[in-house]
């Protein structure tokens, strides 16, 4: 059985790359995975001298830099809207998204009460995400749910949602944010969100706010 040349396997790393671009929800990750494969796929074609697929996946691999420099530089407008037990769009939203909010949050009896702090997260008017949680005391809110549509999955929306004070001003004194997630993605995200392990809460992450998130 004859060997296959180095060369054959940059491009079928390149094809594979390509590939998995493709299976992405996320636009800005579909387009960096893309465009490192455009790049490997493009050197493929000057190496075995097949010029036109060279310049046409350099051309692509330009193309995607392009589009992601216009979405970094992008200032979107971020709003937080509150939902209401009886929201009908609230019903749809945890419908249609059932099955991956379980994935995050397998717990979760989607039941979200009035005294809880529950609210949108929209972005340029587009809802991006939902929170969820409630009060263990005065100052401690437990998140029961903070999932981001598969298409706003860039880490975005969470940079947001902890960044700005008034997102947890529903009622009381705010000073301590605490999550039980399990999994390693759910890990994963809240630690890039500031939240660390704190004994005191067994099993959690905790982030401590700056300031006193104070109630308008």
């Amino acid at each position: 059985m004859p060997q296959i040349a180095w060369v054959e396997w940059v491009g079928y790393i390149a094809s594979a790359i390509v590939l998995i671009s493709f299976l992405t929800s996320s636009i800005i990750r579909l387009r960096l995975i893309n465009l490192v494969g455009c790049g490997v796929f493009s050197a493929y074609g000057f190496l075995i001298h097949s010029y036109p697929t060279g310049i046409m996946n350099l051309i692509i691999a330009v193309i995607n830099i392009y589009y992601l420099y216009k979405v970094l530089r992008r200032k979107e407008k971020y709003t937080i809207m509150p939902t209401q037990k009886s929201d009908q769009y609230l019903k749809h939203f945890l419908h249609f998204y059932k099955k991956d909010i379980k994935r995050f949050y397998p717990d979760f009896d989607f039941a979200v009460e009035e005294e809880q702090i529950s609210f949108y997260v929209l972005r340029d008017m587009v809802t991006a995400g939902l929170f969820v949680g409630h009060l263990l005391d005065e100052n401690t809110l437990q998140i029961r749910v903070d999932y981001a549509v598969p298409a706003y999955r860039d880490l975005k929306v969470g940079k947001y949602l902890y960044s700005k004070a008034g997102n947890f001003t529903k009622q009381g004194n705010i000073t301590t944010l605490v999550t039980y997630v399990k999994d390693k993605a759910g890990i994963k995200y809240f630690k890039a969100m500031g939240f660390e392990e704190d004994s005191r809460y067994s099993g959690g992450l905790v982030k401590r706010l700056a300031e006193t998130y104070t109630a308008a």
